[in-house]
């Protein structure tokens, strides 16, 4: 399945993490929409404890028109 992928402290579009690949898209912000594959339950399992980090995943209608996961490693409002 493919996600939108960002990372909390993430700036400017940066690759918010391995594996991600920019759409052509551009958020609200004019940055790039980053997007992951992930196939199974076992794979999210297996991104989240690589990247130490909680991994927040939203089905709303964002930007992408995707499923997003957030890599949250700062905080923010």
């Amino acid at each position: 399945m493919r996600f939108a992928i960002t990372r909390t402290s993430g700036e400017g579009g940066e690759k918010p993490c391995e594996g991600a690949n920019y759409t052509k898209k551009l958020n609200a912000f004019g940055e790039l929409i980053w997007i992951i594959n992930i196939t199974t339950l076992s794979e999210l399992v297996a991104f989240a404890k690589k990247h130490k980090e909680p991994v927040i995943l939203s089905v709303g209608d964002g930007e992408s028109g995707l499923p997003e996961l957030e890599i949250y490693d700062a905080y923010r409002e």
